[in-house]
């Protein structure tokens, strides 16, 4: 199971991230942000408000436990997410950015604009 292909933490369309957000974007890493909150619990795993060290910038962080995604059997499910957050990106101002997707042992993440008030 991979959201962007590769496996600890790496993003599988940098140069796409890059263009949305900068540079930052492809370098950031779980370690490059701190939990601020918990905004809700999905049935894969749950959303953390989150923001970066460096920037100060609040995101919205999908966290998916890979061992949940494998057992429900919602891989391509969670690839396919990712895929159409992507291609949207920047084309559809109504719906959330996608900035970066990366991966761990344990979890898939997707780094996505923070919007106050919003539905993930």
């Amino acid at each position: 199971v991979g959201v962007d292909g590769g496996g600890g933490g790496g993003s599988g369309g940098a140069d796409d991230d890059e263009a949305l957000f900068g540079r930052a974007a492809r370098r950031t890493k779980l370690s490059d942000v701190r939990k601020v909150e918990t905004l809700s619990v999905i049935e894969l795993g749950r959303v953390n408000l989150v923001q970066h060290r460096q920037t100060s910038a609040f995101y919205a962080l999908k966290i998916y436990k890979k061992a949940d995604v494998i057992r429900l059997r919602q891989a391509d499910h969670v690839n396919w997410e990712r895929q159409i957050l992507k291609a949207l990106a920047g084309a559809a101002p109504h719906l959330q950015r996608f900035v970066k997707s990366f991966q761990d042992e344990k979890n898939l993440y997707m780094l996505l604009e923070y919007a106050p008030g919003g539905d993930l």
